[in-house]
């Protein structure tokens, strides 16, 4: 796992950031941080913070976590069993059970991208991922700096860590769960069913599986179901 300072600056409010699979901070880089300390986390080849999160958060006020797609597993697996207190816990666009027919991605697609990821259907993912042309071409502008072969190697040990016979179920963190409508890689009847189970209350909104088109501050993602 990578961790990146989006915002250093000795604020007393600190949003930690779970990007989803395949990501990096530069889809992000257009966000004003407008004081807020910004900490993101990516790339979940494996589940291994780089850092004393405990201890980090104690330095701050205010602690908020948000999570996007495979990142809400991947926070709720790295971050469990931690003395942590959030001001808010948000999941969006994903699940606690990523790979499940009922509760996250069907088994066979999500086996069926990472048999076939490479450049091109890379390009035909981030266009799912996005749904409009609009949306598309801003997020093509600022894609990940990712080469096609990482994100593979990523996708498949998600998988591993996913559906190893001795993996614990998700310990959940959230307190709060955003459902976009237009998901077309969660299935938004599949968010609405896991977080039902796990008795979250869920904001439903018009977005595609990538939200974010529309924000221009950090801040929004901490209250994003409001937007």
């Amino acid at each position: 796992m990578i961790a990146q300072w989006i915002n250093w600056s000795g604020s007393a409010d600190l949003l930690i950031f779970f990007n989803g699979w395949g990501m990096d901070g530069r889809p992000f880089s257009r966000l004003d941080s407008a004081g807020l300390d910004v900490l993101m986390f990516y790339d979940y080849s494996n589940l291994e913070l780089p850092c004393d999160i405990t201890a980090l958060c104690r330095e701050y006020s205010t602690c908020c976590l948000t999570a996007w797609s495979l990142g809400v597993w991947a926070a709720a697996n790295a971050l469990s069993g931690r003395q942590l207190q959030f001001s808010s816990a948000s999941a969006i666009n994903g699940t606690l059970q990523p790979i499940d027919a009922e509760y996250g991605i069907a088994p066979e697609i999500f086996q069926g991208t990472l048999d076939s990821w490479n450049a091109v259907s890379r390009k035909k993912f981030y266009r799912r991922m996005c749904v409009s042309l609009e949306i598309t071409a801003a997020f093509y502008a600022l894609e990940p700096e990712r080469d096609a072969d990482s994100q593979q190697q990523e996708l498949a040990a998600i998988q591993q860590m996913v559906l190893q016979p001795s993996a614990l179920p998700c310990c959940n963190l959230f307190d709060r769960a955003v459902i976009g409508r237009e998901d077309r890689i969660f299935p938004a009847a599949a968010q609405e069913k896991s977080w039902a189970a796990a008795g979250i209350p869920c904001k439903n909104t018009a977005a595609p599986h990538y939200p974010f088109a529309g924000l221009r501050h950090w801040k929004e993602l901490i209250d994003f179901e409001q937007n």
